[in-house]
């Protein structure tokens, strides 16, 4: 599959794994039972010891939903967006670690020969088998369970969401290991550039001009040379609030 020019890839986290991912130059890539959508977690029941995913949204816009939903409910998490070229090189040129439960990576590397790195834009299917996806539309039989049965003979059936999680065009790199492996989460290494380092930041919605402020110094010193604040648009959810409200049965 060929990433396209000019393609940006937009990761969306927490300020706190942000910091965990540009301070030790590694994405942290979780099993399918750790996804948020718990119904494609089933489709992978099998593959869950070894099979692990980073995934990435295609869309510069102002994805609010993804902001609350991936980087915290307050609003203040931000968008790590990669360059296609950082992307490329990612896939290509990147070393695979092991992570312990204190999340860092095992120092040496895991031999190539022990997994295989798969990547592909998602195949968002519905219940009936028609299947959307970024260089094709079609109907793969009658059901989701037809169409998963024809894409898993590429390997594709690593890439399935369900059609109401299209809004995120989302891109995923799946590292599948040869069998079961003893660990929750890998990483995979990408070196930072300080001149180009093809990676850029976008602060949540509700980022304080002065928490941008502060973050942009930090950031930069992990070698993040372009910066965004989403904060313009004078969004308040108070998600925090509300739900702790919803929590006590007071709404």
């Amino acid at each position: 599959m060929e990433i396209k020019s000019n393609t940006k890839f937009c990761h969306f986290t927490s300020i706190d794994n942000a910091r965990n991912i540009l301070s030790s130059e590694s994405f942290f890539l979780s099993k399918y039972s750790k996804m948020n959508d718990l119904a494609e977690s089933k489709i992978h029941e099998k593959q869950d010891r070894r099979a692990f995913v980073l995934c990435f949204s295609n869309s510069e816009a102002l994805n609010i939903p993804a902001f609350y939903l991936y980087g915290g409910i307050d609003g203040k998490g931000c968008r790590i967006q990669f360059t296609d070229a950082r992307i490329r090189s990612l896939i290509n040129d990147s070393d695979i670690y092991y992570v312990n439960k204190q999340n860092k990576p095992l120092k040496k590397a895991v031999s190539k020969s022990e997994y295989r790195i798969y990547y592909d834009w998602i195949y968002y299917i519905s219940r009936d088998g028609y299947c959307e996806h970024k260089s094709e539309r079609k109907q793969f039989g009658s059901s989701i369970d037809t169409a998963l049965q024809e894409l898993e003979k590429d390997n594709k059936h690593f890439f399935v969401k369900s059609p109401i999680w299209r809004y995120e065009n989302e891109f995923r790199i799946v590292v599948v290991f040869e069998k079961d492996i003893p660990y929750d989460r890998i990483s995979i290494k990408f070196a930072m550039n300080n001149k180009n380092s093809g990676v850029s930041i976008m602060c949540g919605p509700e980022t304080k001009p002065e928490e941008y402020e502060q973050l942009k110094a930090e950031f930069r010193d992990y070698g993040v040379n372009k910066f965004k604040s989403s904060s313009d648009y004078a969004i308040s959810m108070n998600l925090v609030d509300r739900n702790r409200q919803l929590l006590k049965g007071i709404v």
